[in-house]
């Protein structure tokens, strides 16, 4: 099972929904939280075999939406799991103009042993998209996804608008449940749908408005 929300106080669960075809219109308002809008929080990262610094502004320049991954740590069957199912729907995220990102509490260097094939119990391969190294826990403790007790962070989505806006959180609550990527990518869909739907509307409302 898997807790959906976005601005209002209700949250549902994923059962709620079809999971090939889910009725957006059924979806609550977003709660409003102190951390509805993300600051331009900057971090180092694995990315394209190197260890970097990351802005979200520098990630987000070329998307209209991020999606961020939180999850345990490295070298854990439920992070090998995850990761391989964002790889394998990398490309469709891609199609809609939005990157996935993924984020827990070990170091760059732990994300590189992490990507080696040669490594037991390592991902295949180094992922198409950052793998952020929250050390200070700043980042997990400002979206409320840090277990206290152990360090590590809880595993949750986060899905951000280029203005730094969550639209959506994803809570699942049992470990061996693997992501619902249909869900995901059809409120992506949606989300650029509403987008380019209201664009040429308010463009008609500002001509008619400055005539």
């Amino acid at each position: 099972m898997m807790i959906i929300s976005d601005i209002s106080e209700r949250k549902r669960s994923i059962s709620d929904y079809d999971p090939d075809v889910p009725d957006m219109s059924l979806l609550p308002k977003r709660r409003s939280l102190s951390l509805e809008t993300v600051p331009d929080f900057e971090c180092q990262a694995y990315f394209q075999d190197t260890v970097q610094t990351l802005k979200l502004s520098q990630l987000m320049a070329d998307h209209r939406y991020l999606v961020l991954f939180f999850y345990e740590c490295d070298f854990t069957e439920e992070a090998t799991r995850d990761i391989e199912q964002i790889i394998d729907h990398f490309t469709q995220f891609e199609q809609q103009r939005t990157i996935p990102i993924v984020i827990s509490t070990d170091t760059p260097m732990v994300h590189r042993g992490f990507c080696s094939a040669t490594i037991p119990g390592a991902l295949a391969g180094s992922p198409p998209f950052p793998m952020l190294g929250d050390t200070t826990r700043l980042i997990a403790r400002h979206f409320d996804a840090l277990d206290e007790q152990s360090g590590n962070a809880k595993r949750c989505v986060y899905l951000i608008d280029s203005n730094g806006r969550i639209k959506y959180s994803f809570t699942p609550l049992e470990k061996d449940q693997p992501y619902c990527m249909s869900l995901l990518l059809s409120m992506v869909k949606h989300l650029v749908h509403v987008e380019s739907v209201s664009q040429p509307f308010y463009l008609f409302l500002f001509l008619f408005i400055g005539t």
